[in-house]
Protein backbone atom coordinates (compact mmCIF):
# COMPACT_ATOMS: atom_id res chain seq x y z
CA UNK A 1 0.00 0.00 0.00
CA UNK A 2 1.47 3.41 -0.97
CA UNK A 3 2.25 5.83 1.80
CA UNK A 4 -0.36 8.53 2.33
CA UNK A 5 0.84 11.97 1.24
CA UNK A 6 0.74 14.83 3.69
CA UNK A 7 -0.41 17.21 0.94
CA UNK A 8 -4.11 17.86 0.29
CA UNK A 9 -5.51 16.43 -2.95
CA UNK A 10 -5.61 19.80 -4.74
CA UNK A 11 -1.93 20.41 -3.98
CA UNK A 12 -1.13 17.01 -5.49
CA UNK A 13 -3.16 17.86 -8.61
CA UNK A 14 -1.42 21.23 -8.99
CA UNK A 15 2.00 19.63 -8.63
CA UNK A 16 1.10 16.90 -11.13
CA UNK A 17 -0.14 19.45 -13.71
CA UNK A 18 2.48 22.16 -13.31
CA UNK A 19 5.49 20.30 -11.94
CA UNK A 20 5.72 22.85 -9.14
CA UNK A 21 4.64 22.58 -5.52
CA UNK A 22 1.83 24.69 -4.15
CA UNK A 23 3.40 27.70 -2.45
CA UNK A 24 6.51 27.47 -4.64
CA UNK A 25 5.07 28.76 -7.91
CA UNK A 26 2.59 25.97 -8.50
CA UNK A 27 -0.48 28.04 -7.64
CA UNK A 28 0.46 30.85 -10.01
CA UNK A 29 1.33 28.41 -12.76
CA UNK A 30 -2.03 26.71 -12.31
CA UNK A 31 -3.87 30.04 -12.50
CA UNK A 32 -2.00 30.86 -15.69
CA UNK A 33 -2.92 27.48 -17.14
CA UNK A 34 -6.58 27.98 -16.21
CA UNK A 35 -6.56 31.46 -17.75
CA UNK A 36 -5.03 30.16 -20.97
CA UNK A 37 -7.62 27.41 -21.13
CA UNK A 38 -10.49 29.87 -20.64
CA UNK A 39 -9.03 32.15 -23.33
CA UNK A 40 -8.70 29.26 -25.77
CA UNK A 41 -12.31 28.19 -25.14
CA UNK A 42 -13.56 31.74 -25.78
CA UNK A 43 -11.50 32.02 -28.96
CA UNK A 44 -12.82 28.65 -30.17
CA UNK A 45 -16.42 29.72 -29.49
CA UNK A 46 -15.98 32.91 -31.54
CA UNK A 47 -14.36 30.96 -34.39
CA UNK A 48 -17.21 28.44 -34.38
CA UNK A 49 -19.79 31.24 -34.56
CA UNK A 50 -17.99 32.85 -37.49
CA UNK A 51 -17.50 29.54 -39.32
CA UNK A 52 -21.25 28.87 -39.57
CA UNK A 53 -22.95 31.27 -42.04
CA UNK A 54 -26.42 30.58 -40.62
CA UNK A 55 -25.16 31.48 -37.14
CA UNK A 56 -23.59 34.70 -38.46
CA UNK A 57 -26.86 35.62 -40.16
CA UNK A 58 -28.89 34.81 -37.05
CA UNK A 59 -26.62 36.85 -34.78
CA UNK A 60 -26.51 39.81 -37.17
CA UNK A 61 -30.30 39.81 -37.48
CA UNK A 62 -30.49 40.19 -33.72
CA UNK A 63 -28.65 43.51 -34.13
CA UNK A 64 -30.97 44.62 -36.90
CA UNK A 65 -33.67 46.94 -35.70
CA UNK A 66 -37.04 47.29 -37.37
CA UNK A 67 -37.59 50.12 -39.80
CA UNK A 68 -38.83 53.27 -38.11
CA UNK A 69 -42.55 53.97 -38.01
CA UNK A 70 -41.95 57.36 -39.61
CA UNK A 71 -40.18 55.83 -42.59
CA UNK A 72 -42.92 53.25 -43.06
CA UNK A 73 -45.62 55.92 -42.79
CA UNK A 74 -43.90 58.19 -45.31
CA UNK A 75 -43.31 55.37 -47.81
CA UNK A 76 -46.93 54.19 -47.49
CA UNK A 77 -48.21 57.72 -48.04
CA UNK A 78 -46.00 58.25 -51.09
CA UNK A 79 -46.93 54.88 -52.60
CA UNK A 80 -50.62 55.56 -51.92
CA UNK A 81 -50.40 58.93 -53.68
CA UNK A 82 -48.61 57.48 -56.68
CA UNK A 83 -51.09 54.62 -56.98
CA UNK A 84 -54.03 57.04 -56.70
CA UNK A 85 -52.52 59.19 -59.44
CA UNK A 86 -52.20 56.08 -61.61
CA UNK A 87 -55.81 55.10 -60.91
CA UNK A 88 -54.90 52.03 -58.84
CA UNK A 89 -56.09 53.24 -55.43
CA UNK A 90 -58.65 50.43 -55.15
CA UNK A 91 -56.17 47.56 -55.59
CA UNK A 92 -55.06 46.49 -52.07
CA UNK A 93 -52.81 43.64 -53.28
CA UNK A 94 -50.92 45.92 -55.64
CA UNK A 95 -50.61 48.52 -52.87
CA UNK A 96 -49.11 45.96 -50.46
CA UNK A 97 -46.64 44.77 -53.10
CA UNK A 98 -45.65 48.33 -53.96
CA UNK A 99 -45.08 49.24 -50.30
CA UNK A 100 -43.00 46.09 -49.76
CA UNK A 101 -40.93 46.85 -52.87
CA UNK A 102 -40.44 50.45 -51.80
CA UNK A 103 -39.28 49.44 -48.31
CA UNK A 104 -36.97 46.65 -49.56
CA UNK A 105 -33.86 48.81 -50.21
CA UNK A 106 -34.11 50.34 -46.73
CA UNK A 107 -34.47 46.92 -45.13
CA UNK A 108 -31.58 45.53 -47.20
CA UNK A 109 -29.30 48.40 -46.16
CA UNK A 110 -30.29 47.91 -42.53
CA UNK A 111 -29.44 44.20 -42.72
CA UNK A 112 -26.08 45.00 -44.34
CA UNK A 113 -25.27 47.50 -41.59
CA UNK A 114 -26.19 44.96 -38.89
CA UNK A 115 -24.00 42.30 -40.53
CA UNK A 116 -21.04 44.72 -40.72
CA UNK A 117 -21.58 45.68 -37.07
CA UNK A 118 -21.68 42.02 -35.99
CA UNK A 119 -18.57 41.06 -37.95
CA UNK A 120 -16.75 44.11 -36.58
CA UNK A 121 -17.68 43.08 -33.05
CA UNK A 122 -16.44 39.52 -33.67
CA UNK A 123 -13.26 40.86 -35.24
CA UNK A 124 -12.63 43.02 -32.19
CA UNK A 125 -13.14 40.07 -29.88
CA UNK A 126 -10.77 37.98 -31.99
CA UNK A 127 -8.26 40.83 -31.87
CA UNK A 128 -8.29 40.61 -28.09
CA UNK A 129 -6.10 37.52 -28.39
CA UNK A 130 -2.64 38.56 -29.57
CA UNK A 131 -1.32 36.64 -32.52
CA UNK A 132 -4.55 34.85 -33.40
CA UNK A 133 -4.74 36.29 -36.89
CA UNK A 134 -8.49 36.81 -36.77
CA UNK A 135 -10.66 34.63 -38.96
CA UNK A 136 -7.78 33.00 -40.79
CA UNK A 137 -5.96 31.28 -37.97
CA UNK A 138 -2.71 31.97 -36.18
CA UNK A 139 -0.49 34.58 -37.77
CA UNK A 140 -2.45 34.77 -40.99
CA UNK A 141 -5.08 37.02 -42.49
CA UNK A 142 -5.42 40.47 -41.05
CA UNK A 143 -3.88 40.06 -37.59
CA UNK A 144 -0.20 39.21 -37.50
CA UNK A 145 1.85 38.25 -34.50
CA UNK A 146 3.66 40.94 -32.53
CA UNK A 147 6.76 42.09 -34.43
CA UNK A 148 5.68 40.52 -37.72
CA UNK A 149 5.81 43.79 -39.61
CA UNK A 150 9.38 44.52 -38.46
CA UNK A 151 10.44 41.00 -39.39
CA UNK A 152 8.94 41.35 -42.85
CA UNK A 153 10.76 44.65 -43.37
CA UNK A 154 14.07 43.07 -42.38
CA UNK A 155 13.56 40.16 -44.76
CA UNK A 156 12.60 42.37 -47.70
CA UNK A 157 15.59 43.52 -49.72
CA UNK A 158 15.92 47.30 -49.94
Amino acid sequence: MPAASSQPWYAQVIQALTGKELGKGGGGAMLGTAGNLAEAINRWMVQQRLADPSQVLKQSQMLSRGLSKGLKRDVKATVGQEMAAAGLAGAPNLYAQAVTSALAPYRYQQQQDALKEYLAAMGESMGAYPGTGGLYGPYGGYGGYPGEEQQQQQMTPA
